[in-house]
């Protein structure tokens, strides 16, 4: 069984292989997951979300085959 301070432990040991270049990228992820809330994580972030239901069922393929093989 992995403990809390094995996995901190593991994570500690992993950081110290990084080269320097990459720290600030596991810098900016660590942010990043410090200010992740289960609220935000409900949001949709599909920025096509918003047009889902924004055209008749149907109406984009209307008429395709005359389009597609003029």
């Amino acid at each position: 069984m992995t403990t809390f301070v094995n996995v901190r432990e593991q994570v500690l040991q992993e950081v110290n292989k990084l080269p320097d270049e990459k720290l600030s990228y596991l810098l900016q992820f660590i942010q990043k997951i410090q200010d992740y809330s289960p609220s935000n994580h409900d949001a949709i972030i599909d920025p096509l979300a918003d047009f889902i239901g924004g055209v008749e069922q149907g109406s984009l393929a209307q008429n395709i085959e005359q389009d597609l093989y003029e």
